[in-house]
């Protein structure tokens, strides 16, 4: 077998068929054509500079110890498969008021989680600034979202 079944999916169909006289028949066939779904298994998750286990991401999340603080403003809530910025840091609050968005969302990450993840390329540390705003801007790829969404609480 070329590829697990879990990732691949098999294709049957019709193929024409020639007869002795030259015309060409309709004939079902039982050929097989294995198609590749997907490129990595799924218990890992892949990031920009490699790949990471779901069970290690799990863990870190799981891990309690120090966190890092991060604010972010949206129209709706934080939501797994979908990008995420957020402001941390000195500045974070002014520069997630700048960003806009109806609601502010405050949530507390271990730390552990967020440097798996920089690791593997799932969140990306930058500075950012927004007119007079400056803070640093942790920005969550939508393969890690569903990581970290389970900490975030709206703040009215």
């Amino acid at each position: 077998m070329l590829f697990p079944e879990n990732v691949c999916q098999s294709v049957t169909g019709e193929h024409q068929k020639p007869r002795p006289s030259g015309a060409w028949d309709r004939a079902p066939s039982r050929t097989q054509v294995r198609v590749r779904l997907d490129s990595q298994p799924a218990d890992m998750i892949g990031g920009m500079f490699g790949q990471v286990s779901r069970a290690s991401l799990e863990a870190a999340a799981n891990s309690g110890g120090e966190t890092i603080r991060v604010v972010c403003t949206l129209d709706g809530a934080p939501a797994a498969g979908r990008a995420l910025s957020t402001a941390t840091g000195q500045g974070a609050d002014a520069l997630a008021n700048a960003a806009g968005g109806g609601t502010k969302y405050v949530a507390n990450i271990p730390r552990a989680l967020v440097q798996t993840m920089e690791k593997a390329g799932l969140v990306t540390r930058s500075t950012t600034s927004m007119g007079s705003a400056v803070a640093t801007e942790l920005r969550f790829t939508p393969q890690a979202t569903e990581f970290v969404v389970q900490f975030f609480r709206a703040v009215h």
